[in-house]
């Protein structure tokens, strides 16, 4: 998981054990994380550029 991920999900007050946060709906939230990450990721692309669009997607851990 990557560590401001990890940051964020503690900060929400998500329990992370072992590099995976504790919830029944993990992988849904974490989805949801990934998209809002590429949603935000498609602005800046659109606004700025595509360089500064992969630093985001690269310092969450996104895929593109």
């Amino acid at each position: 998981m990557n560590e401001r991920i990890k940051q964020l999900a503690e900060q929400a007050g998500f329990t992370v054990e072992n590099g995976h946060i504790q919830s029944l709906a993990y992988k849904q939230t974490e989805k949801f994380a990934e998209l809002i990450v590429q949603e935000c990721a498609n602005v800046i692309h659109d606004r700025i550029g595509p360089k500064s669009a992969l630093d985001v997607l690269d310092h969450f851990g996104v895929d593109q």
